[in-house]
């Protein structure tokens, strides 16, 4: 019996002590509670780090309902930001740990409105960390968003424009920066099986089937991007290095023809054949062509940059033959001066057509800055002066 009696109040002492711990994670957890309602974040940290860390409470989904919400005060007002520089990671882990534990749904409704911020600033340190090269960080940031879009039945993530797809396409780039192919190419087809409303996923699978020694693969996908988005000029870029690059221009340029042979009237064809032409130094059919397009469409962009650009590269090898003549040769240079001056003529009228026209062009302040020099080159130095100041209008919206 006194074996039984010492036994019954040693257990009773171990059960009184339990008792006491798990009252005691309670109570750091309410306290959490009370200092969030006062707005005393660095203490409601303490209460709830304490919680979190020991075994009564670190399968509780009111801790981690609360744990969420600390957390995410603490990310979101920069007097508690210096408590945790990651503190937006642990209030969306802790999100995620209140979705799997709370089986009654006594706490969803809390950390609900927390989920769209949380993806975004989480997603917010994965690109960070991509910039720093931190791949496996940053993969890890996009994988909690993942797992917190299985619990997004409100879609809050999708409204701050954070999507299923944009996070394959930030594994795409993890994958494609440290050379994993295999799971590079995993992505890219996740996203085109996805039917993901972006033409550089053809390109860039290309882009890595051309790095695999694969070039008959990599036309494969640049046409199969060019099917959907034909007028796409990325894709066009790459379809036409592509065939340069496996030596099949003619082939292009045959199913170019038999393209404009269906439909004389589409200026994207004449356009594609007429850069084709230009790349290959055939000049004059690439002015038939490209001079073709501008006439179905008088604001082509493109292809008027296009055409300038052959008379500008004329011009500058018009200048490689006055280099080469001798001091003797003053009438073949006269000559050959006043072809480069009219060639030069020509491509300003055709640069200033297309720097007329509508364009989205990022490089168009570069654009302008040729018009001007050319414009100096032939003596128009009112022309100049006029790129000069729209060149100047440019600048300043970038600024």
């Amino acid at each position: 019996m006194k074996i039984f009696f010492k036994y019954s109040i040693t257990l009773v002492v171990l059960l009184s002590c339990f008792e006491l711990q798990v009252f005691g994670q309670n109570f750091n957890v309410q306290s959490a509670a009370n200092y969030i309602r006062y707005k005393e974040i660095d203490k409601a940290k303490e209460a709830i780090d304490k919680a979190a860390a020991h075994e009564s409470t670190s399968s509780d989904p009111k801790m981690y309902m609360y744990r969420s919400r600390v957390y995410y005060q603490i990310a979101a007002n920069p007097k508690w930001q210096s408590l945790d520089a990651n503190a937006i990671k642990v209030s969306g882990e802790s999100i995620i740990k209140t979705f799997e534990l709370d089986v009654k749904k006594r706490y969803i409704k809390d950390v609900k409105p927390l989920m769209g911020g949380a993806a975004t600033g989480i997603y917010n340190l994965g690109v960070d960390a991509e910039q720093k090269s931190d791949y496996v960080k940053a993969k890890d940031y996009y994988q909690i968003i993942f797992d917190l879009m299985k619990y997004d039945e409100d879609k809050n993530i999708a409204r701050n424009n954070i999507t299923e797809e944009l996070l394959h396409e930030r594994f795409y780039s993890i994958a494609a920066s440290t050379k994993d192919y295999s799971e590079a190419k995993k992505q890219l087809q996740i996203l085109m099986d996805k039917n993901y409303n972006e033409p550089k996923i053809y390109a860039w699978m290309s882009n890595i089937l051309v790095e695999e020694k694969d070039l008959d693969g990599a036309i494969e996908s640049i046409n199969k991007g060019r099917a959907i988005y034909d007028d796409n000029k990325d894709l066009l870029n790459q379809e036409i290095y592509l065939y340069n690059l496996a030596g099949k221009s003619e082939e292009l340029i045959k199913k170019l023809g038999d393209a404009i042979a269906a439909d004389d009237q589409n200026e994207l064809y004449y356009y594609n054949r007429g850069t084709l032409y230009y790349q290959a130094k055939d000049y004059k059919k690439a002015k038939e062509d490209l001079s073709k397009s501008i006439e179905l469409k008088p604001d082509y962009y493109d292809a008027l940059i296009n055409l300038s650009a052959i008379y500008g590269d004329q011009a500058n090898e018009k200048i490689e033959q006055m280099n080469k003549l001798s001091m003797s040769q003053q009438k073949e240079y006269d000559k050959l001066k006043a072809e480069k001056d009219e060639l030069f003529k020509q491509a300003a009228k055709y640069l200033q057509q297309a720097v007329d026209a509508p364009n989205e062009d990022p490089q168009f302040i570069a654009t302008l800055k040729t018009l001007r020099e050319i414009y100096v080159k032939v003596g128009d130095y009112a022309n100049a002066k006029i790129i000069k100041g729209k060149i100047d209008e440019e600048q300043s919206k970038a600024q």
